[in-house]
């Protein structure tokens, strides 16, 4: 393009690592419980609480369990609020209409009763506020898989430098959100019997990402290799194996073939964004693929030019 200068960039971001709101209703009761559980925690944090308390940029009143609820009814095919207990996932019908959200707008709408065709779609939910779409849309994705891609999910919970004072924020966060992921295998009442153990297996192999050692104290041996960065491979048997340790820890019934078949790590939708300018040209390319090394062929979910 002779003297005008130009740059071209590539991102790819994995869908599957982001919480399935599909999987708020749809799938097995493990998977319903597991997605809710990782969305509670993605919200929990205290950074987010002016967010949940007093009235948003659009004039509206909403805590954490209502904006869960409030998802959720958009999608389910009944036409009731439900009620969302925020440490164990579960999910309680109440009597009350879920389209009594919106009609005190100035134009009233319904509930879709539908699952999502688009993120941007999340901005007709009560709650979900400019300031909380730009919280957490990036961490929500409208597609899933049957099984939960524990690696791809996990990832960006380890290799972190927690802060060693007690009560920080981001030391409390990280263990919340490790353990809402642990949901797809165990129940509420098994989470809560293994905390502890959990709470050390999460610094053990945070320490492992960071510098590749294993504590000495730990009783999880199968965390990972003695040898710096190590890949821990296939790590669907990893996760399962140290699962299977700290519930006989704990002397809890843990049934590994059912966690086996819960998850995977193969990732199969990603969203592509490539950005071109020239000059004072500029495009945007946007899709979203789903693609593994089985299929066929990839398919297109979703595609936009600007």
């Amino acid at each position: 393009f002779g003297d005008m200068p130009g740059s071209f960039s590539v991102e790819i971001d994995d869908e599957d690592r982001k919480i399935p709101l599909k999987s708020l209703w749809k799938g097995s009761p493990a998977q319903n419980r597991a997605a809710m559980m990782r969305f509670a925690a993605l919200i929990a944090p205290p950074r987010y609480d002016a967010l949940f308390s007093g009235v948003n940029s659009r004039g509206e009143d909403v805590d954490r369990q209502e904006f869960l609820s409030s998802v959720l009814d958009w999608m389910d095919p009944d036409t009731t609020m439900s009620e969302i207990d925020l440490l164990t996932g579960r999910r309680v019908t109440s009597t009350s209409p879920e389209d009594a959200r919106y009609d005190s707008d100035e134009s009233p709408y319904r509930s879709r009763n539908a699952v999502f065709d688009s993120i941007a779609e999340l901005r007709l939910v009560k709650g979900f506020s400019d300031e909380a779409y730009r919280a957490f849309a990036d961490q929500l994705s409208i597609y899933s898989e049957d099984k939960v891609n524990i690696e791809s999910m996990l990832a960006g919970l380890l290799g972190l430098q927690l802060p060693t004072q007690e009560g920080d924020m981001d030391a409390m966060n990280a263990p919340a959100q490790f353990l809402a992921g642990l949901s797809v295998c165990l129940t509420a009442d098994q989470l809560v019997a293994v905390w502890q153990r959990v709470g050390l297996w999460y610094q053990a192999v945070n320490n492992c990402v960071l510098v590749g050692l294993l504590p000495e104290e730990m009783q999880v041996d199968v965390l990972c290799p003695l040898e710096p960065n190590p890949p821990i491979n296939p790590f669907p048997k990893f996760f399962v194996e140290a699962l299977a340790q700290l519930a006989e820890a704990e002397g809890i019934d843990f049934d590994k073939g059912k966690c086996e078949n819960a998850v995977t790590a193969t990732s199969r939708y990603f969203k592509l964004t490539s950005q071109a300018q020239v000059g004072d040209a500029r495009r945007t390319l946007t899709m979203v693929i789903r693609h593994a090394p089985t299929d066929a062929q990839e398919e297109r979910y979703y595609w936009r030019e600007e």
